[in-house]
């Protein structure tokens, strides 16, 4: 694909993609940052997208799965601030412990990519984007009965793969 094809296909989607970002994060900045991200992963791969058929809904796909990613990084990051913050300058990090949580996170992490794929996006929002269910139900559009749903199936086969 051509640059010229490339601007006259893919960026007029720029509008909806950013419209979608900012209904999960509520942040103009992040979201036309996510957006742009988006885009440049859309350029980096734009002699395969003449194959797609509604290339509207894959560029939106695209930059909800990228503000995924974001709120993941974001909420890692976070909690490794909050965790360097609460120490007090003569304590010490229980080496141990510590890796121990990381590794039971990651075991988490791989249990996750085993869900189906609304389960594991609703637990992810949940778990690491730290959403609530009011929250995820705006972001993903499932309904509230059914994120509940998807929260407790997901949370019994995560605790029946981690006492395994």
């Amino acid at each position: 694909m051509t640059a010229n094809k490339f601007k006259s296909t893919v960026l007029p989607h720029y509008a909806a993609m950013y419209r979608a970002v900012y209904a999960m994060i509520h942040c103009a900045d992040d979201s036309a940052d996510i957006v742009q991200d988006s885009m440049m992963k859309l350029w980096q791969m734009r002699n395969s997208l003449e194959s797609v058929t509604n290339l509207e809904a894959y560029c939106i796909t695209a930059a909800r799965r990228q503000c995924l990613s974001h709120l993941r990084a974001r909420k890692a990051h976070d909690s490794i601030d909050d965790t360097a913050s609460s120490l007090k300058p003569d304590e010490t990090i229980d080496v141990a412990s510590d890796t121990e949580r990381r590794d039971q996170i990651e075991y988490i992490e791989r249990f996750l990519d085993t869900l189906p794929e609304q389960q594991r996006t609703v637990m992810r929002l949940s778990a690491f984007g730290g959403c609530s269910n009011d929250e995820i139900v705006q972001l993903t559009g499932i309904s509230d009965s059914n994120v509940r749903t998807l929260l407790s199936r997901g949370r019994r086969k995560i605790r029946q793969l981690f006492s395994k």
